[in-house]
Order: structure tokens, then sequence, then C-alpha cells
């Protein structure tokens, strides 16, 4: 008898014992539940770069306006993080937080500008003419009654150029920087509260 081919057991075609047990080893397997191997486990998210609850570092100042681009330079927060605001009214105090920086920035006063505002009144702009190839910035400084005073530099197109990133009444824009002018341009520092009511004064300051 050659391997592999069935042989005659009284009238029955009877195959060798291997091929039968090899043809019912699928079939058992199957009845003792083998399944295929189980998949990998998924893989884990990346941990995260900033740890939990830690706050989000600021955003990079970037405009939109072609009439000016900005300058940054973060040494010049120091003069913003060292400045505490003194018991004389806010046009004097503007006039000594701006002069703190003046070492720094190189800059002089352009024009100052005073005037009262409320959180629930509409913001003020006041205009200044600034000058192709130079470089400015805006200070303010919140009476006693202003909590949060705000202040944003547009250019005459009304193109926002920079806005303070404090909940104080000692605002400065560019805080770490200046804005630098391409053109001539007649350009504005709005003037808003955040909370509370009262005088302020505001001074820009360029090159």
């Amino acid at each position: 008898m050659q391997p592999g081919r069935p042989t005659r057991d009284r009238g029955r075609l009877a195959w060798p014992r291997q091929v039968v047990l090899a043809g019912a080893l699928p079939a058992s397997l199957a009845a003792c539940g083998a399944t295929k191997p189980p998949a990998p486990p998924p893989t884990p998210p990346p941990a995260p770069l900033i740890a939990h609850g830690a706050a989000l570092p600021p955003p990079v100042p970037t405009t939109a306006s072609t009439r000016a681009t900005l300058k940054l330079d973060s040494t010049w927060l120091h003069c913003h993080e060292t400045f505490v605001v003194g018991a004389g009214d806010a046009a004097a105090e503007v006039s000594r937080f701006a002069g703190l920086c003046a070492a720094a920035t190189k800059m002089r006063r352009v024009a100052p500008f005073a005037g009262e505002q409320a959180a629930s009144a509409k913001p003020q702009t006041f205009r200044w003419k600034a000058q192709a190839g130079h470089c400015y910035r805006a200070y303010g400084v919140g009476g006693a009654g202003i909590k949060n005073l705000d202040l944003l530099v547009v250019d005459g197109g009304g193109a926002a150029l920079g806005q303070d990133g404090s909940d104080d009444a000692t605002p400065v824009v560019l805080d770490a920087g200046s804005i630098c002018f391409k053109q001539d341009d007649d350009a504005a520092v709005v003037v808003s509260v955040g909370d509370g009511s009262g005088a302020f004064a505001v001074e820009v300051w360029g090159d």
C-alpha cells in the first residue's frame, strides 16, 4: 500500500490514520475555541509638552498691517515689571513710567493724551503722526478708580498693530518691543477700560 492512498476493508474505502487525523485537526482546533491572536493594545497618546494646568506661553505678536512691522525685544519687559504706580496723578505717573524704559528703548515722548473713561463707555481714539522709518511704543496709566486700562494701537487704515496683554492699570504696547512704520501714517491709540472708571493718561514715545 502506498502512503496516503485508501485501502478496501470489506467493501469500504479506508483512509490511512494519519490522513484522517490531519483532516480532523482544523475541526478540533475550532472545537477548542482557538481564535486569531489578540490585537496589540492601542498606542498610548504622547505626553503633553505642557503640564496639565500650566499656563500657556503668550502668543508672539503679529500684525496684518502693510504700513508697519513689529520689532520685538524681550529685554524691554523689565521696566514694566518693576514699575509701581505712585501717589501722583495719571499724567505724572505715565511720564515716570515711560521714563523708566527710556534707557532701554532710547525713545522720547512724541504725543501725550489724557481723559476719563469707564468700563461702560465706548473706547476713545487718539491719533498721532507716525513717521516712516521710526518705531513707537504706547504707555498708559489709569487713575485710582481704574483697575484694568486697555490700549490698542492701529494704523491709519484701522489694522491692529498691537494690544496690551495685561489686566492691570499700566498697559504698554508693545510690551516686548515697538511698532515700526514703513510709511508716514495717521496712527492711533484706542483707550478702553475693562474694569472701573476714572482718569487716565497715555503717552506715545518714539525713536
